[in-house]
């Protein structure tokens, strides 16, 4: 008994263009055609097409399920066995640490758009700020620390944001707030007097605030300042590049980028 393309495919669960696509790779014999040039397919290639279909199934590209069905016992089709063994297992350890991440996810109750690891520290902060934009911005900072800073770098800044949210009654770290208060109101128009002044103002603060804290690497200032090339106005980015140059002479060190205003 024979079967049109449509018949065919329908019995596999396939469709008529991907039994043409098998017929011209060569992986399905050219088919008997009808008077009228149609396709026709015998029981035997409904059975290949079974076995194309279970093979592509568990996972194995067309190239290998072509020598498997020509010798299932060959060297060739055992190798293909076991190398598409490795790739379910490697795709199995990454769906299990996948899962893992989303449980811990759900267990800590964190925001999708924050990695997991700086999760109470944002939380901590949005605590500590009414500001949406500021904590927007800290956000941006921690995606941007998780996925290309190393640890040293995420020890650094993790400590530092602590002890900006925890340190409400220091003298520093409140005048520091003040300060970024000031910065985030900053509009792209303000005079060359009024960022020198907050530029002064912040470099007055920083420095004994910069001396509890070790320096950051070139790489993490490097982030930073990309995030606030993004994020900042043009008056603000002067205030931070200002004041951050004149921090960084003072000592010959790299400052630390989120030591810089926020």
């Amino acid at each position: 008994m024979d079967f049109s393309i449509k018949d065919a495919a329908r019995m596999v669960g396939l469709t008529p263009r991907t039994l043409r696509y098998y017929e011209s790779i060569g992986l399905l014999p050219e088919a008997e055609r009808t008077s009228g040039n149609y396709r026709l397919f015998n029981v035997m290639d409904i059975i290949d097409l079974i076995r194309i279909k279970r093979l592509t199934g568990l996972g194995f590209d067309l190239r290998h399920v072509r020598q498997i069905m020509d010798d299932p016992t060959s060297p060739e089709a055992t190798a293909a066995l076991d190398a598409q063994r490795q790739v379910l297992t490697q795709q199995i350890d990454e769906l299990q640490e996948k899962r893992a991440k989303i449980e811990e996810i759900q267990n800590a109750q964190a925001p999708l758009d924050v990695a997991i690891e700086f999760a109470d520290l944002e939380r901590a902060w949005a605590d500590a700020q009414s500001g949406l934009d500021v904590e927007d911005r800290l956000k941006l900072e921690i995606e941007l620390l998780a996925a290309f800073a190393d640890d040293p770098d995420r020890l650094k800044y993790e400590k530092l944001t602590r002890a900006f949210i925890e340190k409400h009654d220091d003298p520093g770290f409140r005048e520091l707030r003040e300060l970024d208060t000031r910065l985030e109101v900053l509009e792209p128009d303000a005079s060359p007097e009024e960022i020198a002044v907050l530029v002064d103002d912040y470099v007055r603060v920083l420095g004994p605030i910069r001396a509890r804290f070790a320096p950051t690497s070139e790489k993490a200032l490097a982030l930073a300042s990309a995030m606030e090339e993004f994020t900042y106005n043009e008056a603000q980015l002067t205030v931070i590049t200002s004041a951050r140059k004149r921090l960084r002479s003072s000592d010959g060190e790299s400052p630390d980028p989120s030591q810089a205003p926020k």
